[in-house]
């Protein structure tokens, strides 16, 4: 009997030894750049493991740092990286002088100045243990620098921007930071006795154990065990650890299931399980609110035109078919990140409008890249689905931002809202009437009311001109040829035989006419009205196809979107021709 107790004492002995020993490795006691670097890589892909390596090593504080302050090393570098790129953008301004690109590059410096403040914050943030913070922070400082290149875009510079390597650099070490701090937090520290530690702590680096308070001698700790029955350090942390995991997912489960459930009901192309699956993964989710929801949305939305970014690149380091294509991709999805990045930081400064047009254009430059591979069914699987995920995430950005805007308004709010809405509902008015006026004057197809009704709804109507309402008509014809692919969806249950080849050629006429709207958004944008207008008469006639494909018998759900096709392509070849 007593050698059958020896035994499983010292079983479980081994075990809590093996369980102990787990726990210092995950969180990174005798972590070295090398080590600290690969497991990033493993965490997140997106890492650049030589790039990691490199910088890492360089910094000052590395020979003494575990993986907790190997993560406050990367935000520091961040801070330096930050740094220099304001003092370049500020050196190139000295010898600028185009307007455009003086513009730009004041614009960059700023930029960086608030990176450089944000990686600082994230510093800041690991080094008081409030992990998402942190992150928080480097992802904010990541979005700022990727600005930088959007910048030069943006004030009419042809050039790339001359600061690309910097923007690069802060992306990735922001990356590293994320990654390095998910390491921290994979596992929960167990406090061992003061006495077990072995390691000579330096006075700086005294974080490696937590402060305690003294409890005397030890016939005091054996005075306590023999009077009440307590519980063991490693079980109470375990457990403390078990009941905190529990109650973290129930709260996720709550805001995130209520959100995208109300998501859901508002806008039918939320795709419910998609949107729970995705918000709840995010470190934000347990604390947001709807307003920190729909940043969550645009955050994953960046995380994953850099994923798709990465797979481009992948597939061309690999040698594959159509270099051209994925060169193009990687681009698209380049400006796709920045475009859900500026989502995040217009929602997060209660720009809401602001914030729901970047998500639509995410998606839009999503959609080049499958244009880039032309053929139907030439897009490598890998970056096919990440279309496919821009263009859901967007639309669930998009559909939290509404319900901030009016379910979640409180009733001053909302009264405050209506007025403000009469008002600019008049400067809508105004534009929207004389300009659908003048394109029923000059095309005699142009419906008046149909152009006025429609136009009137977009968000950027208060502030277009006849150029900008020729692009807001192109994406009202995104948007209801993505309607038309979700109603065909919804009809496939049940259809056999010819019906279900007419579906099947419906859903593929309409993702195309969505594709060419798309494309006739971005003629119109770079000023090329004819192939603007050639592109919009494709998109009717791509959905003119559905209709062929049930013959005689198109469902009225579906008659309704090729109706709207129509008129919305008149509407934007009329007022195109308005601009010409």
């Amino acid at each position: 009997m007593a050698r059958s107790s020896a035994a499983r004492r010292l079983a479980v002995f081994v075990a809590v030894a093996a369980a102990a020993a787990v726990v210092v490795l995950a969180v990174g006691v005798g972590a070295t750049p090398e080590t600290a670097c690969r497991a990033a890589e493993e965490e997140d892909r997106r890492v650049d493991y030589g790039f990691c390596v490199s910088r890492l090593s360089h910094h000052h504080d590395s020979p003494d740092a575990d993986t907790w302050g190997l993560a406050k090393v990367a935000a520091d570098v961040g801070v330096c990286i930050a740094g220099d790129a304001a003092y370049d953008a500020r050196a190139m301004l000295a010898k600028s002088a185009s307007g455009g690109e003086r513009a730009a590059l004041e614009r960059c410096a700023e930029l960086y100045d608030r990176a450089g403040s944000a990686f600082a914050a994230a510093y800041d943030g690991i080094n008081r243990r409030d992990y998402a913070a942190g992150k928080e922070k480097a992802a904010e400082a990541m979005s700022l620098a990727r600005r930088c290149d959007g910048a030069f875009a943006d004030a009419g510079v042809a050039a790339a921007s001359p600061l690309e390597r910097q923007t690069a650099d802060s992306v990735r070490i922001a990356i590293v930071c994320t990654a390095i701090t998910n390491l921290i937090k994979r596992t929960p520290a167990i406090p061992f006795p003061a006495q077990k530690q072995t390691k000579r702590i330096p006075s700086h680096e005294n974080h490696s154990i937590p402060p305690r308070r003294r409890t005397g001698s030890i016939n005091q700790s054996i005075h306590r065990s023999n009077t009440m029955p307590t519980m063991k350090p490693y079980t109470a942390a375990l457990l403390a650890a078990a009941v905190a995991a529990a109650t973290v997912l129930a709260v996720v489960e709550a805001t995130v299931v209520t959100t995208c459930r109300a998501a859901a009901d508002r806008d039918r192309r939320v795709d419910y399980g998609f949107c729970v699956a995705e918000l709840g993964k995010h470190h934000d989710s347990p604390s947001a609110d709807a307003w920190g929801l729909a940043k969550v949305a645009a955050l994953t939305g960046i995380v994953d035109a850099d994923n798709a970014a990465y797979d481009a690149d992948d597939l061309i380091a690999r040698g594959a078919a159509d270099a051209g294509a994925l060169r193009r991709c990687k681009e698209a999805y380049g400006a796709a990140g920045l475009a859900f990045a500026e989502a995040h930081d217009a929602i997060n400064a209660r720009r809401y409008a602001a914030g729901k047009g970047k998500a639509a254009e995410a998606a839009l430059l999503a959609r080049r890249c499958d244009a880039a591979f032309g053929a139907k069914g030439a897009v490598p699987p890998v970056i096919a689905r990440h279309g496919s995920y821009a263009a859901k995430i967007a639309i669930i950005c998009t559909a939290i931002a509404n319900l901030i805007q009016t379910l979640m308004m409180k009733p001053v709010l909302l009264a405050v809202a209506v007025a403000a809405a009469a008002v600019l509902g008049g400067v809508v008015e105004a534009t929207v009437v004389t300009t659908c006026r003048a394109a029923a004057d000059r095309d005699g197809r142009v419906d008046y009311d149909f152009c006025v009704a429609e136009l009137g709804k977009h968000h950027d109507s208060p502030s277009a001109d006849a150029w900008g309402l020729a692009m807001v008509a192109a994406l009202t014809g995104v948007v209801d040829a993505d309607n038309a692919a979700y109603d065909v969806d919804g009809l496939q249950g049940g259809r056999g035989g010819g019906a279900a080849a007419a579906v099947a050629r419906c859903k593929e006429a309409y993702g195309a006419a969505g594709l060419a709207f798309a494309e006739a958004h971005d003629d119109i944008n770079g000023r090329d009205y004819a192939a603007g207008k050639a592109k919009a008469a494709e998109a009717a006639s791509l959905a003119r196809q559905c209709d062929a494909a049930f013959g005689g018998a198109v469902p009225p759900v579906i008659a309704q979107h090729s109706s709207y096709a129509a008129k919305i392509a008149i509407v934007c070849t009329a007022i195109t021709n308005l601009i010409e």
